[in-house]
């Protein structure tokens, strides 16, 4: 399945770099017309999250979009198979600790109930103690 391409991303250091100050204005008055255009429609201003495809997260994001697009595990699964590190000071499990998530907890969807690494130990932790480090392979 392919993501669709939804949206136009120009980096700004491009932007600087290519376009002539001409081109810099005509670009600016665009992209306030548009956002002028969705304020007076009710609409809210786009806020997105970009990765560059050369970032290591982008397929741990990847696989997850895609995973959430095509329904085809319950919201509880979603995230099965991202692999997380322990940030520090969580006390929830030793800063550093690698692990990958089975599912993410029923009661309580801002946990995922995650299987350590070394110890084997399944245990639940908020996904705001962590961060993404890639995608369990198989």
């Amino acid at each position: 399945m392919q993501l669709e391409n939804r949206h136009l991303v120009l980096k700004q250091k491009d932007i600087e770099s290519i376009l002539s100050p001409s081109e810099k204005i005509r670009l600016a008055c665009m992209a306030d017309k548009i956002n002028e255009s969705r304020k007076s429609d009710g609409r809210d201003l786009l806020k997105c999250v970009v990765i560059e495809s050369d970032w290591p997260e982008y397929q741990a994001a990847r696989t997850v979009l895609l995973s959430r697009i095509r329904h085809e595990q319950s919201r509880y699964t979603l995230a099965k198979g991202i692999r997380l590190e322990v940030l520090p000071n969580q006390g929830l499990a030793e800063v550093g600790t690698k692990g990958t998530i089975l599912h993410m907890d029923p009661n309580n969807p801002v946990f995922a109930i995650c299987k350590l690494d070394g110890t084997g130990k399944e245990v639940p932790l908020p996904l705001s103690v962590c961060k993404i480090i890639g995608v369990e392979e198989g």
